[in-house]
């Protein structure tokens, strides 16, 4: 178990990395490290105080975020594929796209986003 002050700075230094998802091409890398080393931070000020909930509730809203971004992730990403290919089908046929598939897409779109909010909403209640 590391000192309190290394744990300060290991946790301050995660935080930073999971600010650095904007970076090209190893962004999501960083992040994803920021996140680890937040985590053992945690558990590092869960096992000083001899708290384990502490780390509990924060590997509930870790598994949480990313499960609400994977799941999310996918809802969007499906109906941007759908829109996409309703657009290709309408441009090769020349139709239009119909309003209710549209709709669909949108709605689809902004279901994928509730799920990501949602869950976000819980996680953060966890951590």
């Amino acid at each position: 178990m590391s000192s309190l002050s290394q744990t300060k700075t290991l946790g301050g230094v995660g935080s930073i990395l999971t600010l650095l998802g904007i970076v090209p091409y190893a962004g999501t890398a960083l992040v994803i490290v920021g996140w680890v080393l937040v985590l053992l931070a945690i558990r590092n000020i869960s096992a000083a105080v001899r708290d384990r909930s502490i780390f509990n509730n924060a590997m509930i809203a870790a598994i949480l975020a990313i499960i609400g971004a994977a799941v999310g992730g996918v809802v969007v990403g499906l109906n941007v594929f759908r829109l996409v290919n309703l657009s290709n089908i309408a441009s090769a046929t020349n139709t239009s796209i119909s309003t209710s598939n549209m709709v669909g897409v949108i709605m689809g779109i902004l279901a994928g986003l509730a799920i990501v909010w949602v869950l976000a909403v819980i996680s953060s209640f966890f951590l």
